[in-house]
């Protein structure tokens, strides 16, 4: 079920790759939509332990499509690993959604 007021704010198409047992990735997921990125607040740093020096992102996605940490998310050319995936349920409509914390690693 996809809320009207979440499927605004999920502009961005994206997909996943999963590692494979010869050591790259290979795509996994296609054409999700999520959320834009927006920067990892200070409290979930904390809360998760995420002592890392690279930037991290969230995103925020409809529903709990098979999205392990470790995947890689793609935005156009750009993936990003995911560090953590958190599936929580929204209260005012009983949706199942998913935060994804990912790594910025391109610097």
């Amino acid at each position: 079920m996809t809320d009207s007021s979440f499927a605004a704010m999920a502009t961005v198409t994206c997909g996943t790759e999963r590692a494979t047992l010869t050591g790259g990735f290979s795509a996994n997921l296609s054409s999700l939509k999520c959320t834009p990125l927006a920067p990892v607040d200070a409290e979930t740093r904390t809360r998760l332990q995420l002592n890392t020096p690279v930037i991290l992102w969230e995103v925020h996605l409809q529903n709990a499509p098979d999205i392990k940490a470790g995947d890689r998310l793609t935005i156009g050319a750009v993936k990003y690993p995911i560090k953590t995936v958190e599936p929580y349920t929204w209260l005012p409509t009983s949706d199942t959604r998913m935060r994804l914390i990912l790594e910025d690693t391109r610097n």
